[in-house]
């Protein structure tokens, strides 16, 4: 109960902090009618409801958001009201997300900067426009004259992840910062943000310019656009390090599978003995690609899926490939590991094919599909999953994949720029 009473409370904070732009007001008829409808779609459509939320916490919290559609509220105060039930079901495929005509409201208000964590504090970590407003490295303290740590734990607590687990919510909260900002509190016409310089601890107070939603979408679903593959070799070809940022290949698997089979002929060819396959920032995509990969990778013929609504195939043993790599194998996985790629890494834990490097995992050996709705009057789409895909593997469903070596990174790291996984994977390999 704990948990629930946490996001409640941080629901409450925001509520009063819409901005002030032209988002629609909806009336406490048609958000009562709208939260009628995305009850019934969560309740009859949504598997594993009760599975980290007990079925009569669930139904109280159903009741109490309900309840607190008094008067009018702007769109994004509406969807507010349903973010604590979406955190609560600890489901990473099921979610609401605001319709086009919300971003259109304001699609040229967003937060400017790239943030990260680091050692409990907000940094500065790029830009999502051409100019740098804020120096690498600088530590963000408030936003809007609103402490920064504020702002992010209340968008933890309301976040959606696999089984309401910490290390997703962290990872999504700092990457999609700027649209998660305008869905919780509005548009503003500026940021101001007080920050200090690396190394500094004067604080100083900075009026920054406000990226566009193209800016911003650009980078946070950069994996959308098919990435390049690339593989290199390292120290005269007896290593090589294989990048695959994404398994999103749904309409480009042949160029996949042939990129791959291409890496492992050269593999074979150069009697390469140590393999990285660095999936870092791979937060999931098409299963078959993942399995192909998994091909190359196994070391007996095995079935991906134990459980599958679809990739019926995959609940087969899948045949091993003709260059089947049987070197030396490093994984590097990172709190973005979600989905297929979290069904991948769930065999590469499991089988004990390799040493994973990095950090917990967001997903693990299941996930769900996804199918949405639209609520009738505020347009508001409901993402949920009514069946799951599950790998043919033993373990813990409420658990996240974890390292053999584990990577924990300082603000000096991040200044140096530091590859601690890369340094990690060269000391195993000597």
């Amino acid at each position: 109960m704990k948990t629930l009473t946490i996001i409640l409370s941080a629901g409450l904070i925001s509520l009063t902090i819409s901005a002030q732009t032209n988002i629609r007001i909806l009336s406490p008829d048609e958000m009562q009618a709208d939260f009628f409808q995305f009850r019934k779609i969560i309740e009859e459509n949504q598997v594993n409801l009760y599975d980290y939320t007990p079925e009569e916490e669930m139904d109280r919290l159903f009741d109490n958001q309900y309840a607190r559609i008094t008067d009018s509220l702007p769109m994004n105060g509406f969807f507010k009201l349903m973010t604590p039930i979406i955190a609560a079901i600890g489901n990473g495929h099921t979610n609401i997300w605001m319709p086009g005509e919300y971003w259109r409201s304001g699609n040229d208000k967003f937060f400017p900067v790239q943030i990260k964590f680091v050692e409990d504090i907000i940094v500065a970590d790029g830009s999502y426009t051409e100019s740098e407003q804020l120096p690498r490295g600088s530590i963000i303290h408030e936003v809007n004259n609103v402490p920064v740590k504020n702002i992010t734990d209340e968008m933890i607590d309301n976040y959606y992840s696999e089984g309401m687990r910490i290390h997703g919510k962290i990872v999504m909260v700092a990457r999609r910062f700027p649209m998660i900002y305008v869905r919780r509190f509005g548009f503003p016409d500026e940021y101001t943000v007080t920050y200090s310089l690396p190394g500094g601890k004067k604080k100083i107070t900075k009026t920054l310019e406000p990226a566009t939603e193209k800016e911003v979408r650009d980078i946070v679903f950069s994996n959308f656009d098919t990435p390049e593959l690339k593989m290199e070799f390292i120290d005269d070809e007896k290593n090589a390090l294989l990048t695959i940022n994404t398994f999103i290949y749904y309409d480009e698997r042949d160029y996949f599978n042939n990129f791959i089979d291409s890496c492992f002929r050269e593999i074979k060819k150069h009697n390469t003995k140590n393999l990285i396959i660095d999936l870092r920032g791979n937060d999931g995509g098409d299963p078959y690609c993942a399995a192909a990969l998994f091909s190359y990778l196994e070391h007996e013929p095995l079935p991906y899926f134990k459980e599958a609504h679809r990739y019926e195939s995959l609940l087969n043993p899948v045949p091993m490939a003709e260059n089947n790599f049987r070197g030396n194998l490093i994984v590097f996985m990172d709190n973005r590991c979600f989905s297929t790629n979290g069904h991948f890494c769930s065999h590469i834990k499991y089988h004990k094919l390799a040493t994973i490097i990095g950090t917990p995992s967001a997903g693990n050996y299941r996930c769900t599909n996804v199918q949405h709705t639209t609520l009738d009057n505020s347009g508001i789409m409901v993402y949920y999953g009514n069946s799951n895909y599950s790998t043919a593997v033993e373990m813990d469903k409420t658990q996240p994949i974890m390292p053999d070596i584990f990577i924990e990174e300082t603000y000096d790291d991040f200044m140096k720029g530091r590859d601690l996984y890369m340094e990690e994977a060269l000391k195993l390999i000597k």
